[in-house]
């Protein structure tokens, strides 16, 4: 994915980091990092409330093992 749009990648780690402190956020509008981890069913939309959050506890603790490789990389 990187490699491949080097944009969306970033804007998905930060999307992600959103989950390090708390387990759903409301949203404001639908972006494209959004979008991308929905269609990867990686993150649910509630569209009546506005509220983003995991499929599930394995997507969780999938997000922050990303989070945590990544920070592993830069560090």
């Amino acid at each position: 994915m990187k490699r491949e749009n080097n944009i969306l990648y970033k804007n998905v780690l930060v999307l992600f980091g959103r989950y390090k402190h708390a387990d759903s956020f409301i949203y404001e509008e639908l972006t494209d990092d959004i979008i991308w981890a929905v269609k990867k069913n990686i993150l649910f939309v509630n569209i009546k409330t506005g509220e983003l959050k995991p499929q599930g506890k394995l997507e969780l603790l999938a997000i922050n093992e990303v989070l945590k490789d990544f920070q592993s990389t830069i560090s």
